[in-house]
Parts: structure tokens; sequence; C-alpha cells
């Protein structure tokens, strides 16, 4: 039992942490002066970061041995076009949903 909380202990520290970045962002909102301005830096900062961490363990999980055996079953570019094609419809509807709130 000790190891199976110790091996979740990870999931349970980021699930913890996260509606504190929500709660942060919403006082940011609230704030008198430029509560916008200040919420969007952050909420940019945070992507920022996440778009570096993400980019440093590619680099590093790319050399990795698990990564040049699946090189040569990869997606084919057809499917990567639809992820793409997708992901781009997905945002186009988040930004229609915050457009009618307004």
């Amino acid at each position: 039992m000790g190891a199976l909380l110790f091996s979740l202990s990870p999931l349970i520290i980021g699930s913890a942490v996260v509606p504190v970045q929500i709660i942060i962002d919403i006082l940011l909102l609230k704030s008198p002066k430029q509560g916008l301005l200040k919420a969007s830096a952050y909420v940019g900062g945070m992507t920022t970061l996440r778009l570096l961490q993400g980019l440093i363990f590619g680099l590093i999980l790319t050399n990795s041995a698990a990564a040049t055996a699946e090189e040569s079953a990869g997606k084919s570019p057809v499917v990567s076009t639809l992820l793409l094609v997708l992901g781009i419809f997905l945002l186009y509807s988040s930004l229609q949903a915050v457009e009618k709130g307004r």
C-alpha cells in the first residue's frame, strides 16, 4: 500500500496545485487596476513555460531507445494534418463560445 501511495504522490500533489492556479487567475481578474491585463499576462506566462517544457522534454525524449524503435511506425502526414485541422476547429469553436458569452 505504501508503494502505491508513493507512486501516486506526484498525481496527488498535481491535483492539489491546479486549483491554486485557477484561484490566482480569478483574483487577478478581480483586481481593480488592469485585472484583465494581469490575468492575461499570467496565463500567457504559464502557457509559454509549458511550451518550453514540452520542447525541452521532447528534445530529450526523442533520443530515447523507445522513440527510435517506434520511428519506423510513425504517423502518416494525413493523420497529422487531420489532427491539426481538428485542433484549429476546436480553437475556433471555443472562441465562438467566448464571443457568445459577451
